[in-house]
């Protein structure tokens, strides 16, 4: 890779002062970890990140993008590729009526703030998470978080698994951190929807080295012979399979019978042209599937009341469509 040539593109995007080279990442995560990124690149407008992403298909580099940093885990070894940090430059909030608009850099509990002082509703759940707007909405922050909404989401990931794979298996894996509540909850209302005693199992980040359950893995031992279920919230870009799979596969001699997520995102992959659930597939050689897409939620949700508001009008429809015209899967 031609690194010099590369770090001309990107200061003629962005000026030399937002342009750095192997910058230790451990700036700028909250646990203070993390080796150096290949490039670390701060943009100021949706333009600049839209003409970095094209220097980076076009160069072929893999790139991350980067809020606030929070919870985040970065190796030693950092990142080969570019990280875009959003954080700093895209953290505008403007309060207009009834509606708050917020750039991806926003953080939660800021928002929440906002939201309280103009007497609005919806946002008391973020004011304690730790993230970004574009990172919460990214990656389903704070969606389920009571009793009977985790009793309700095992029971439609248990109908769902049902449906889709019928009851010949065994375990059901929920890759860390949140595959561990939801292979809980689905493995207790499979037992009380269907009658049939499924074990749980997810991985841990990190291996313990004491106690009775040291080891990588959490809940039962996965077994010679086990037919599997992997169990997550959504795939974005496969990462969690690409980390989780090979772990189930070396711990015994299993079968994936295949994954279910909540929602299909729909989006294309890291390939550029097919979903990330079918990536997965093509790679691992299991059946992927999801509970509802983002089109059905669409379809369901626009101009449709839910508790007195829209919660898709036209607007965001419009907006929505946008999106999926450039970044869905055709």
């Amino acid at each position: 890779m031609d690194n010099h040539r590369i770090e001309n593109k990107f200061c003629n995007c962005l000026g030399s002062d937002n342009v750095k080279q192997q910058e230790p990442m451990s700036r700028h995560t909250t646990f203070r970890i993390g080796g150096p990124a290949d490039f670390y690149l701060c943009p100021h407008s949706t333009n600049e990140v839209q003409e970095i992403v094209e220097i980076c298909k076009e160069e072929k580099l893999p790139y991350f993008v980067l809020g606030n940093g929070s919870n985040l885990l970065v190796s030693d070894k950092g990142y080969r590729g570019v990280v875009i940090q959003l954080w700093k430059n895209f953290s505008d909030i403007t309060v207009k009526d009834c509606c708050i608009q917020a750039k991806a850099g926003a953080l939660l509990s800021k928002v929440a703030a906002e939201a309280l002082e103009a007497g609005l509703t919806g946002m008391e759940f973020a004011s304690g998470i730790p993230g970004t707007i574009g990172g919460a909405a990214f990656m389903n922050a704070g969606a389920y978080v009571t009793g009977s909404q985790l009793k309700k989401l095992g029971e439609y990931y248990a109908k769902a698994i049902h449906d889709k794979y019928g009851d010949d298996f065994d375990v059901l894996f929920g890759p860390a951190y949140k595959g561990i509540p939801i292979s809980v909850v689905t493995a207790i209302a499979y037992s009380e929807l269907y009658g049939k005693e499924v074990r749980y199992c997810s991985d841990r980040k990190e291996e313990k080295d004491h106690g009775a359950d040291k080891g990588s893995f959490l809940g039962s031992k996965l077994q010679d012979g086990d037919r599997v279920v992997m169990i997550e919230d959504v795939t974005t870009s496969g990462k969690s399979m690409e980390e989780t799979v090979p772990k189930v596969r070396g711990a015994a001699n299993v079968e994936i019978v295949g994954l279910m997520v909540s929602m299909n995102r729909m989006e294309v992959g890291k390939g550029g042209e097919k979903s990330a659930l079918e990536e997965v597939k093509d790679t691992y050689g299991f059946e992927t599937n999801a509970i509802v897409t983002m089109e059905e939620v669409v379809e369901h949700l626009h101009n449709r009341e839910y508790k007195g508001k829209v919660v898709i009008d036209d607007t965001l429809k419009q907006a929505i469509d946008k999106y999926y015209e450039q970044y869905g899967v055709k």
